[in-house]
């Protein structure tokens, strides 16, 4: 399973913009990294209006190797059977939540001069 973050006006998808996909075990992080902790993982929606604030979150983290860091997860994790989905989580490296920053700090900056909303499904 995965997770894609793209942009909307409105409840059209905008096809021709920056899209970001994600394992499932790995949407926390993301998540995390737009200060969206503790958000449903199935889907949300960050509206036009807080696109500014996220991108200056996403800029601190990308000027501070540290708060990557703090995402990266190099071991294997199998939590215990529990109810819904089971999520296997396989690891972040650094360069891939590097990545994530640059993708998501990139959507952001389209949707700010677009007037689009962020979502994720």
């Amino acid at each position: 399973m995965s997770v894609t973050f793209y942009q909307i006006i409105g409840q059209a998808i905008i096809r021709e913009a920056r899209s970001l996909n994600v394992a499932e075990g790995n949407a926390p992080a993301v998540l995390s990294l737009m200060g969206l902790d503790g958000a449903d993982l199935t889907s949300g929606t960050i509206p036009a209006s807080s696109i500014p604030d996220i991108a200056r979150r996403l800029v601190k983290i990308k000027n501070r190797p540290a708060a990557i860091a703090e995402r990266t997860c190099e071991d294997y994790e199998d939590p215990a059977p529990g109810p819904g989905p089971r999520v296997i989580e396989y690891g972040r490296s650094f360069d891939q939540v590097s990545r994530y920053v640059d993708v998501l700090l990139a959507m952001c900056l389209e949707a700010s001069k677009s007037g689009a909303s962020i979502v994720w499904a």
